[in-house]
């Protein structure tokens, strides 16, 4: 017999009674003031309405299927409905409840339906009389009670506890036309909550949404986008939030041998222009297994070797733009004058360091020094010092003609062996004094200085550790360029110092880009991005490792022939043939081959241009 508790008595009623009766039995038995024994006597008891539908609290951490996602949001927002804010949330869990079960039934916004909908609202109804005691509690009831704006129609129809009953009777009208009203809010409502995420599952999405590398969330991906402006309740379920799923492909890729930190590297950093490249790479790579000839003219390293190779061309442009540059703004310094007396007074003070005497005659005396018996730096500061003492009133024009000339004597003067320490650091502190001289005093003139000298030092630092013999201007440059940039990744001594040279390579780019000889400098909005040099050794190293370096006579290459021998030697005992059988049908069942990795890694870089 079902029964029903209101203001701290409870009733019995027998079974088959109406909510209507109910209501109207309540109603006589508050109004009259009957005993309880005189109420059951000519009525029974009702039934309890309010406690049939109650939910029971979800087990924590229990992620809600997704599959039928209004279905799974109507019953999260079913838990979030025994909640309390101004007396309507348990009238809007009901709802929703009759909303999950039309939303099923395929007859969600009908009239019929929303009458249902009203009858579970009225079951629904109970003393909200909770208060959350901490502030979190207060803040998510807060929150939630957002959510109970999108059922505003339904406000103020819960009444206190001792009419309850009546209330419901009267407000089944009004509850069937707010249903069907507050449908469409509702819907807005059950998109958010199909959103909704486990707290664990809003933070690994925080921590994805901050772009770190870690190679421990290789195989998951964030999708969609997360929302501009939230609000409360958005922020409360995680609505806010992209979404997360598994990353097939890098899991893919994963299980055919490639790095998991190499692959999330590829997911968080890698550029249209990096993923084009490396596309580029494993064609290369693959033809190459295919066709020994041609592989033995092309390497995947290659494609990074072109990348370097054309950053040197446009620094060899920006060096060549300069010189003329300053050719043509030395050119304007003919006539102009300027005040040498400091540069004469610290050339001299060095040469009295150097124990060398000036005579009177304006000629130089080594006798006391230590140069007098080492022709190349002897021959060097004589000349210098000739050039300097022909001119006793120079122009800036000369000026600019004299540090040219050291720079013979001290970068390019091979006639003159052995130049260096005391007597080379003079010469220089002579041009360093004369460069300050003139860019302070002409300021175009020290613009395109500057460009000059910072490409040409990076230039020349390229080409010291490229050899002497490298020809930077020949077809098979980017091969070089591109055994050079393996070193980036080995434990070579010069792998240090190389990185710093394309760093400087990088920074006369970023400075001097586009630099032009009338210095009418204007940006390219239309030019690409290069690739990122190092990501692409990385990938060609990936590479070698998961299908084979092409370098037969490397030490890889070596080691894998050492290991192929060693393979063939166990194999040729049963157990050893057992052993590889097993494993090659692993594979096999796997997908896991040569092919199969590279359709991994170009599923994955395919996705990143999209």
């Amino acid at each position: 017999m079902p029964k029903v508790t209101a203001n701290g008595k409870t009733f019995n009623f027998p079974d088959g009674t109406t909510s209507e009766q109910i209501g109207d039995a309540i109603d006589e038995y508050f109004s009259s003031k009957m005993t309880q024994d005189e109420f059951e006597s000519e009525n029974g008891d009702a039934p309890d309405v309010f406690n049939q539908v109650l939910t029971e609290a979800p087990e924590p951490e229990k992620e809600l299927s997704i599959t039928d996602e209004v279905v799974g949001a109507g019953e999260a927002a079913l838990t979030l409905g025994t909640g309390a804010v101004g007396g309507t949330l348990g009238m809007l869990g009901g709802t929703l409840q009759g909303v999950i079960t039309e939303l099923r039934s395929g007859e969600f916004g009908t009239n019929a339906a929303a009458n249902r909908i009203a009858d579970r609202a009225e079951a629904a109804m109970q003393d909200l009389t909770y208060a959350p005691r901490t502030e979190e509690g207060q803040e998510d009831v807060k929150a939630i009670g957002e959510m109970g704006q999108a059922f505003a129609p339904l406000a103020g129809l819960a009444g206190p506890l001792t009419q309850a009953a009546q209330v419901a009777k009267l407000a089944r009208p009004q509850i069937s036309n707010s249903a069907r009203l507050a449908s469409s809010q509702a819907k807005s409502g059950v998109k958010d909550i199909s959103r909704a995420k486990l707290p664990s599952t809003r933070s690994q999405v925080r921590e994805l949404m901050k772009g770190e590398v870690s190679r421990d969330k290789f195989n998951v991906e964030l999708t969609g986008a997360a929302i501009e402006k939230p609000s409360s309740f958005q922020k409360l379920i995680g609505a806010d939030l992209p979404d997360m799923r598994k990353n097939r492909e890098a899991i893919n890729a994963a299980n055919q041998g490639f790095d998991e930190g190499f692959l999330d590297v590829i997911a968080k950093r890698a550029t249209p222009q990096d993923n084009e490249a490396m596309v580029k790479m494993t064609r290369i790579s693959r033809r190459g297994k295919q066709d020994p000839f041609y592989e033995v003219d092309n390497r995947p390293a290659d494609v990074a070797g072109n990348v370097l190779l054309d950053k040197i061309n446009n620094v060899k442009k920006i060096n060549r733009d300069s010189g003329r540059a300053i050719d043509i703004e030395a050119n304007k310094l003919k006539d102009a004058k300027v005040d040498a007396s400091s540069i004469g007074e610290s050339f001299k003070k060095s040469l009295d360091d150097l124990d060398v005497i000036i005579n009177d005659d304006m000629t130089l005396n080594f006798d006391n020094s230590f140069l007098k018996s080492m022709g190349g730096p002897k021959k060097s500061i004589k000349l210098v010092f000739d050039e300097m003492a022909g001119n006793s009133n120079p122009s800036a024009l000369d000026l600019h003609k004299l540090k040219r000339f050291i720079d013979d004597q001290v970068t390019y003067g091979k006639s003159v062996r052995g130049l260096g320490g005391r007597a080379e650091r003079s010469l220089k502190s002579l041009r360093k004094n004369i460069n300050n001289t003139l860019g302070d005093n002409f300021p175009s003139y020290a613009k395109a200085n500057k460009a000059y000298a910072q490409t040409i030092g990076a230039l020349d630092e390229i080409q010291r550790l490229a050899g002497k013999n490298t020809d930077l201007s020949s077809n098979s440059a980017d091969g070089s360029l591109g055994v050079l940039s393996r070193r980036l990744m080995s434990n070579a001594q010069s792998r240090g110092q190389l990185n710093e040279a394309i760093k400087a390579i990088d920074l006369s780019i970023k400075d001097f880009d586009g630099f032009s000889v009338d210095s009418n400098r204007l940006p390219n909005p239309n030019k690409t991005k290069s690739p990122n040099l190092k990501l692409l050794m990385l990938y060609a190293d990936e590479l070698d490792k998961v299908v084979g370096t092409p370098a037969k006579t490397s030490l890889t290459g070596a080691l894998d022939t050492s290991l192929d021998a060693a393979k063939n030697a166990q194999s040729q005992t049963a157990v050893g043939l057992a052993i590889d059988t097993a494993k090659e049908l692993n594979r096999k069942r796997r997908g896991i081959n040569r092919e199969g990795a590279y359709k991994s890694m170009e599923s994955i870089l395919m996705k990143g241009n999209k």
